[in-house]
């Protein structure tokens, strides 16, 4: 067990190395979606690396040699405070859970966007109320628009606007010169203007 906990932490360590400045993929060709994909990956398997030596650590406390408030490991002949044997493991869970919340927030955007409000508070939440909701399903009726199209639309409504690498985002089985073109499309109905590489509603 000794051996499990001293290689997990170095895995541990190791981790942010890999990603420091996206290193990584310096040595595999990643695009942004590839290298998304492996630390959401990676920040689910960090967390139960964690939860593992947390547990090895309290059910092993005489094998791994506690002297009062240190850790021996044998495999790497070192004796570690305790202390910061736990701020290690703290520091690497907020690591990993950051990979995770990005990879959600990256592969899900529309996860918590759409709540519902009303008046100012949803406004300054940037929330979708039942009344725009309503419009966005009834402007994608009447105009007949695509299902790439409302989805912007109703991401315009709760965010004030959308750039190409948003709405790739929202819609990554798409390549982007149909996306492109479905927002030209949208601006030539006159729902959304283009401001820089924004597209603002009108």
């Amino acid at each position: 067990m000794n051996s499990l906990f001293s290689i997990l932490g170095l895995l541990l360590l190791l981790e942010p190395i890999a990603f420091l400045h996206d290193n990584i993929t310096v040595l595999i060709k990643l695009d942004e979606k590839a290298l998304m994909k492996l630390k959401f990956i990676s920040g689910i398997i960090g967390v139960f690396f964690i939860a593992i030596m947390i547990i090895l650590l309290q059910a092993s406390t005489y094998q791994f040699g506690y002297s009062m408030n240190y850790i021996s490991l044998n495999l790497f002949d070192v004796t570690i405070n305790r202390g910061f044997v736990f701020l290690f493991l703290l520091l690497s869970f907020v690591e990993n859970a950051y990979f995770i919340i990005a990879g959600i927030r990256y592969f899900f955007p529309g996860v918590g966007s759409f709540r519902h409000g009303s008046g100012s508070e949803a406004e300054s939440n940037h929330t979708v109320t039942p009344k725009q909701l309503a419009a966005v399903a009834n402007a994608a009726k009447l105009l007949q628009l695509g299902p790439n199209q409302t989805k912007a639309l109703a991401y315009v409504y709760a965010h004030k606007s959308i750039t190409i690498d948003g709405f790739q985002s929202l819609c990554p089985e798409t390549d982007r010169p149909a996306l492109e073109q479905d927002l030209q499309g949208m601006v030539r109905l006159g729902l959304i203007a283009a401001k820089g590489d924004k597209f603002i509603i009108t």
